[in-house]
């Protein structure tokens, strides 16, 4: 704080012993704004805590509740809030000082309340939402309008007349006016508000059930602090685990989640915060507490973007950016059902929209030190808190090719992010030579291709050990560099020379394949040993899919494995699609533009399954096929493997299948196709799956190892076990049959693919995790 605001409140005061920071923190606060009070999420100092001190237990000097107590009052008192503190039960059984507020006379004249509630039909969970109000709201300041989306069901429909007719309390059956027969829960609410002529609406769902008695006056009572514009309530399951307690924007690639989800409600959860009435980023519209003027001035719910999904959290956003603050109060509590009424059914296009609305939005009231990927908030232990204070760091790149397959690729766009945009200086280390040597030059990234190792399990430990030296000392590991990265199992060599020259190193593991079973390709079992070596020797251990991570779990004895999911350049891909249309180039490769395409991406070899995809072809077109249905293979490279496919081809008389050759246009064939397929026997995390998402193309894939993990069976893509060719056919003939379902799966997909596998975001955490590695000591890895 200030010395200026601190000498202007008169610093701390007597009588308020082992609370006196809580006291002057509360006068401070009154004579400043929010917008200069900021929470910095670094460890300041550590905490000393012995026997009888606080830090242990509230309850070691009781003294501190008392002054904590008179210290609120005073404020309450001087910022004129009619409230008073208390210790909650769960407070008082642990001994923490967790005073909550209790309001008095919140809902009165001039403070009415209209609760409306959307509904369609079932009447049995209506019914018991409205009888909970009966027992728990003051009829004389509250009204309800339920808002009736055109209700079929008998029952229901004599339901609404008894309300009108005979409810105990002010109440209004109104029904849309617009629509054009679809869902569209903001415009149901929009709409309704219209009927609103009270200065506060509580919007809540059919399915919600109100516990206890003092649930709105204590939502109304936050009302009453100026500049808090929405409210919500702590929403619980049956089971009396939390459904709701505030809402976090971030989780699951850029959505919201809501906090503490099950947690049970007697556990104090992290820092009691489940317990705790606070500011969020957002709550449910399942109970949300609303000024009328404030729900008019801001238009309302989005009805185009956000019909269904999100718009309460928008709502709630904008109201931030009005000014105006979001409260979550636990006092409110009630119970929900969550969706009974709509289902679970969600539009892919909404999430879309909100992730790209809000990319940038950073939630202030989550601990940028807490994970987000469980809502009970555990401490993430790979966030890098320094991670700006590391700025120019020199990577060498060990990649065992240079060829347009995944990982090169992949290896090629952490380069580019590294030198482009973290101004990182990277070197390329390849063991051959391929295409992407000159996308390396056109970034003027140096490349060293040594061919010493091409025949590296040829080679006897001893050899291998004077090779490496011979390649240290061209490179100079230990003066010129400070992080060593090392793309695929095959790469392992490297992780041990950056160990022998003490700089941390990041392993990168694409393979599916065991380290035992790539250890045996060696005549030198030495140096099978060495593979294994390398993983406890490596600073970090990185796969992008978790299937892959787990063959080889009894390497990570010193917590060294991270998951980062591949990725892609979205924005790049979406500027090629909107430079080139379907039609054109179907016109350049000599593609009918009638003609279904279905196009398989892969380097020619047997763990691609393109054999597999001809037997699939054969029996479609035994069966009867379009004529007009063509296949192409993409990615043939001299071999055996394609000889055999061509053999294959020929004796099948397969006359609608196309070889490709490997090609760096391959943007080109996603555009122009209208079906992919993956016939993998053994894939890690496929970036031509990625592509084709990308792409909105319908997938048919096998099920292998990282797969599932990027699409699920029946949501993003239809999935079928490897080398089942009659499976692999139906799927095919599935997609193109039920063109109604193969759309929903593709926008699924591609929303999860926005989502989720961005690259622009991915490669953040890469640079982060370089930031991180390059200034830990290599010495803590196992020697």
């Amino acid at each position: 704080m200030r010395k200026l605001l601190i000498d202007k409140v008169g610093g701390m005061r007597k009588g308020f012993e082992g609370a006196q920071d809580l006291d002057m923190f509360l006068r401070v606060a009154e004579i400043t704004s929010p917008d200069k009070i900021r929470h910095i999420p670094q460890i300041a100092y550590h905490w000393r805590s012995h026997d009888e001190s606080t830090a242990s237990q509230g309850t070691q000097k009781t003294y501190v509740f008392d002054s904590a107590d008179r210290a609120i009052r005073e404020a309450l008192k001087r910022r004129g809030l009619n409230a008073e503190p208390f210790l909650p039960q769960i407070a008082r059984k642990y001994g923490m000082c967790l005073n909550q507020l209790r309001w008095i006379d919140s809902i009165g004249q001039g403070k009415e309340v209209t609760i409306l509630i959307p509904t369609k039909d079932r009447v049995d969970l209506l019914e018991r939402c409205i009888n909970s109000l009966y027992k728990t709201c003051d009829k004389r300041f509250v009204k309800i309008l339920i808002m009736d989306d055109r209700s079929t069901d008998l029952a229901t429909l004599k339901y609404f007349q008894e309300l009108e007719n005979n409810s105990p309390m002010s109440c209004r059956v109104v029904r849309p006016r617009r629509g054009d027969g679809t869902f569209n829960y903001a415009r149901l609410i929009n709409e309704a508000v219209d009927y609103v002529d009270t200065p506060y609406i509580l919007q809540l769902n059919n399915d919600v059930e109100a516990i206890e008695p003092g649930w709105l006056e204590d939502m109304m009572g936050w009302m009453s602090i100026d500049d808090v514009g929405v409210v919500g309530a702590k929403l619980l399951y049956q089971d009396h685990t939390v459904q709701h307690a505030g809402v976090v924007i971030g989780p699951h690639g850029g959505l919201a989640d809501h906090q503490f989800y099950q947690l049970p409600e007697r556990d104090v959860g992290y820092l009691a915060l489940a317990h705790a009435t606070r500011n969020v980023s957002a709550v449910t519209g399942a109970c949300m507490l609303i000024t009328t003027e404030l729900f008019r001035k801001l238009n309302g719910f989005d009805e185009i973007n956000f019909a269904v999904e999100f718009n309460d959290v928008d709502f709630c956003l904008r109201t931030l950016e009005s000014g105006k603050r979001v409260v979550c109060t636990p006092q409110a509590r009630l119970t929900h059902l969550t969706s009974a009424t709509r289902g679970n059914s969600y539009n892919p296009q909404e999430h879309i929209n909100f992730i790209t609305k809000y990319k940038q939005f950073k939630d202030c009231f989550y601990n940028s030190n807490i994970r987000k990927d469980s809502m009970w908030m555990p401490v993430d232990g790979d966030h890098f808190a320094h991670a700006d204070r590391v700025k120019k760091i020199r990577i060498l790149l060990i990649s065992h090719a240079l060829s347009l397959t995944g990982a090169p690729i992949a290896a090629y766009e952490f380069v580019r992010y590294f030198a482009t945009a973290m101004g990182f200086e990277v070197t390329v280390l390849a063991l051959q030579d391929g295409p992407v040597h000159q996308m390396y030059d056109e970034l003027r990234i140096p490349v060293i291709v040594t061919h010493e190792l091409e025949n590296v399990h040829l080679l006897s430990a001893i050899k291998l050990q004077a090779t490496l030296q011979r390649i240290n000392n061209l490179i100079h590991l230990a003066d010129e560099f400070d992080l060593v990265v090392c793309n695929t199992l095959t790469t392992f060599w490297g992780v041990m020379m950056a160990n022998q020259s003490r700089i941390p190193a990041i392993w990168h593991i694409h393979e599916s394949v065991g380290a035992e079973k790539y250890a045996s390709k060696f005549l030198d079992t030495a140096i099978g040993n060495m593979v294994a070596l390398a993983f406890f020797k490596a600073t970090r251990v990185v796969f992008q899919a978790n299937a892959t991570r787990v063959i080889f779990n009894e390497f990570e004895a010193i917590a060294n494995f991270d998951t980062i999911p591949g990725g892609l350049p979205l924005q790049r891909i979406e500027i090629f699609r909107q430079a080139n249309s379907k039609s054109v180039l179907r016109k350049k490769y000599g593609i009918q533009d009638d003609a279904y395409v279905v196009i398989l991406v892969g380097t020619t070899c047997e763990r691609k399954g393109q054999a597999v995809f001809l037997d699939a072809i054969d029996q479609m077109c035994s069966d009867g096929i379009p004529s007009n249905v063509s296949f192409l293979i993409v990615g043939a490279i001299e071999g055996l493997y394609l000889e055999c496919l061509k053999e294959k081809i020929a004796q099948l008389n397969l006359r609608n299948v196309q070889l490709v050759a490997e090609t760096k246009e391959i943007y080109d064939y996603y555009v122009l196709s209208d079906l992919f397929v993956c016939a993998s026997f053994e894939e890690s995390f496929p970036m031509v799956v990625l592509l084709a998402m990308a792409f909105e193309l319908p997938i048919v894939s096998t099920n292998v190892f990282g797969i599932p993990e990027i699409v699920s069976d029946q949501q993003e893509a239809l999935l079928f076990p490897p080398g089942e060719s009659q499976s692999m056919a139906a799927a095919i003939l599935q997609c193109m049959n039920d063109p109604d379902e193969t759309n929903a799966m593709v926008a699924r997909a591609y929303a999860k693919v926005k989502r989720l596998f961005d690259s622009e975001l991915l490669l953040m955490r890469h640079a982060e995790l370089a930031r991180k590695v390059a200034t830990e000591d290599v010495l803590t890895t196992i020697h």
